[in-house]
């Protein structure tokens, strides 16, 4: 379209342009059909709201969309029926998220219009039946906010248990949840509001969908505290141990150290170097010869028996008596004190 100069009018000292009540009134008219719809908490793309629109409101003709960089959408539709259909037929949810959707006006205001007044569905359970009517439903809403019109089950009478109005409500202000309804006669009682969605509202940056002094405490965090682990000592004395497994000194010099003959018994073992439970063993399950304490006559290095001994590590096992002489059968009677020669491993 191609523009023109056109002289600016001079008010109180000021160059000011006067614009032409024609012109406006055209152009409002080709905008009346048009509704704002802002996603309160988030900012969808266009082609998420295409087709949400396509998918949801299952208009006859497609609309113009148009999005606005404060974050809402003008949504233009071919007819008022259209435009009609959609804003009655709230409350809306965006995948979850609360919807506004409201009509176009010529004074709209994104700040003023969306971000604190916010149209809200109003329910007013329990009301009156003879309260239903358009006057009466238009002075007991006008004590929230704005009344824009009562929904259908409301307008028919289709459900008597509570009306159900939207009803512009200024969210920056205090929000009620009872008023005083005064009738013909005097009388007056307490109607209970209730509300199907209030949004947040951040009284520091002045806008819905969030609210900062929520978010000021910090969340509590775990704090990781090594313990040390307890040492738990397992101490056996000799009456824990069965009498089949006490074998005295003398019985072991009247075989000479030959004590393969002797039954195998169950000793009771350390479970590990930690100090865990003691546990009750198959001696049969061990080859290793027997232990003899120092009051015993020493023996040849090729007579000596080995000594039982463990590496200080997790899960090894420490088989002890309490005078320290642990005595192991199911030997070779052949090799019964062992291989000769060093050995690094025993002590």
């Amino acid at each position: 379209m191609g523009l023109m100069f056109v002289a600016p009018t001079i008010v109180e000292g000021n160059p000011t342009a006067k614009l032409d009540k024609n012109e406006i009134d055209r152009m409002n008219t080709s905008w009346e059909n048009a509704i704002i719809v802002y996603v309160v908490g988030q900012n969808p793309t266009m082609t998420a709201m295409l087709g949400f629109i396509k998918a949801q409101w299952g208009l006859k003709s497609e609309p113009g969309v148009y999005k606005h960089d404060e974050g809402y959408f003008v949504v233009k539709m071919n007819s008022k029926e259209e435009r009609n259909s959609v804003v009655y037929a709230g409350p809306h949810l965006f995948f979850g998220k609360p919807m506004i959707v409201k009509k176009w006006i010529a004074t709209f205001d994104f700040h003023n219009e969306i971000l604190k007044v916010v149209p809200i569905w109003v329910r007013l359970p329990n009301l009156s039946l003879n309260c239903w009517s358009e006057n009466s439903l238009s002075r007991i809403g006008s004590l929230l906010g704005v009344p824009v019109y009562a929904d259908e089950c409301t307008t028919k009478t289709l459900r008597i248990s509570f009306a159900r109005i939207p009803v512009e409500i200024d969210v920056t202000k205090e929000i009620l949840y009872e008023i005083a309804i005064e009738d013909p006669t005097g009388a007056t009682f307490k109607q209970k509001v209730v509300y199907d969605w209030l949004p947040e509202f951040c009284k520091k940056c002045q806008v819905i969908g969030h609210n900062c002094e929520a978010n000021t405490k910090a969340p509590a965090k775990w704090l990781k505290k090594w313990v040390p682990k307890k040492k738990i000592e397992t101490v056996i004395s000799k009456e824990q141990i069965p009498e089949e497994a006490q074998i005295t000194l003398d019985e072991i010099e009247e075989t000479n150290g030959d004590i393969s003959h002797i039954v195998a018994p169950s000793m009771v073992v350390d479970a590990c170097l930690g100090g865990g439970p003691a546990i009750v063993v198959e001696t049969d399950m061990v080859n290793t010869p027997a232990v003899t304490p120092d009051h015993v006559p020493r023996m040849t290095e090729e007579e000596e028996p080995w000594k039982i001994v463990t590496r200080k590590s997790k899960g090894k096992h420490v088989a002890f008596h309490k005078n320290g002489t642990v005595n192991f059968s199911q030997l070779d009677s052949a090799k019964a004190w062992g291989a000769r020669g060093p050995n690094p491993y025993l002590s």
